[in-house]
């Protein structure tokens, strides 16, 4: 029970100061500031946040934020074909939820997959989160 309690006081802690960055930072900084602050909660070492609206049949990029990732990861991304993108297609399906690639396949099935193989592994990524945002939600 006591863990429990702990690890809601830290989500609660977590949503707390990503409320205040909203505040008291400008928000072309937010994204970042963001990563730097979910840090002290969650343990990784890399991200990358992009925002995108399907635009016809392509995606188009409104704003992308690299965390200790190099620029190269974005041309290295875009250059795989839009339909090996399980964990898009699989979160534009579930549109307003956030997906987690390992809730889709099993991690041995996804270490089979070209996204993985040709992205993510040269990229030391292990872990994908994705949220499709309905455009009526969107602001």
């Amino acid at each position: 029970m006591d863990q429990e309690i702990t690890i809601k006081s830290e989500f609660e802690s977590a949503l707390l100061s990503l409320s205040a960055l909203l505040r008291t930072v400008p928000s072309a900084q937010y994204q970042y500031a963001a990563i730097r602050a979910i840090t002290n909660y969650l343990r990784f070492d890399s991200s990358l946040w992009v925002e995108v609206w399907p635009a016809c049949r392509h995606m188009f990029q409104h704003s992308c934020m690299l965390y200790n990732q190099p620029e190269e990861i974005i041309n290295s991304y875009c250059s795989l074909p839009a339909e090996k993108d399980f964990l898009v297609s699989a979160a534009l399906q579930s549109a307003g939820y956030t997906i987690d690639i390992d809730s889709i396949m099993s991690r041995e099935k996804i270490k089979q997959q070209p996204i993985f193989t040709d992205h993510m592994h040269p990229y030391s990524i292990s872990h994908c989160l994705c949220t499709a945002i309905p455009s009526d939600q969107a602001s």
